[in-house]
C-alpha cells in the first residue's frame, strides 16, 4: 500500500492581502518626501521664519533624512513579508 505525501504548504494569500502590503510602501511615501525636501533646505509649506526656527540644518539634516530612509526601509520590509520555503 502506497501512500501519497501530505502537502503541508500553506495556501496562497487572498488577492486583497497581496494588494494592501504592496501599498503598504506607497503609504510612507509622501511624508518621506516632504522630509527630503525640508532638509534639502526647501521650505515645503513653512515660512522661512518657521523653517529656521525647526533647524532643519547641521545635525537636524541627518536626523531628517535618517528617519525618512528608516521609514521606507521599514514599510519595503512589511511589503516583502517573511521568506517562504
Amino acid at each position: 500500500m502506497t501512500t501519497a505525501p501530505l502537502d503541508t504548504s500553506p495556501p496562497p494569500p487572498p488577492r486583497w492581502a497581496v494588494r494592501a502590503a504592496h501599498a503598504t510602501a506607497l503609504v510612507t511615501l509622501p511624508s518621506g518626501i516632504w522630509r527630503l525636501l525640508l532638509a534639502a533646505g526647501v521650505t515645503a509649506g513653512y515660512t522661512e521664519a518657521g523653517y529656521e526656527a525647526m533647524g532643519f540644518t547641521g545635525w537636524g539634516a541627518v536626523y531628517v533624512v535618517g528617519l525618512t530612509v528608516s521609514g521606507e526601509l521599514l514599510a519595503a520590509h512589511a511589503r516583502a513579508g517573511p521568506p517562504v520555503g
